[in-house]
């Protein structure tokens, strides 16, 4: 799923963590493990001309396997 947050300027930075943390904290009440979420944010040249940031939130899928053998999907 992809989302875009639209925010006043100057509001950007606070409220996009905030959203991010949210997230993180509705996936938490719905019984995901925090453990199994990641997040990563994209490179500056990854942006579109509209963004100053990105960020994907990553599901593991089969945390009992080894490291390598872990699937992450955004």
């Amino acid at each position: 799923m992809e989302m875009e947050y639209f925010v006043r300027p100057g509001e950007d930075e606070t409220s996009h963590q905030e959203w991010i943390d949210g997230c993180f904290n509705w996936f938490t009440r719905l019984g995901v493990s925090r453990q199994t979420c990641d997040s990563t944010s994209k490179p500056r040249e990854e942006l579109a001309h509209y963004a100053k940031r990105t960020v994907d939130i990553q599901y593991r899928f089969f945390p009992e396997r080894e490291e390598d053998e872990r699937q992450w999907t955004s």
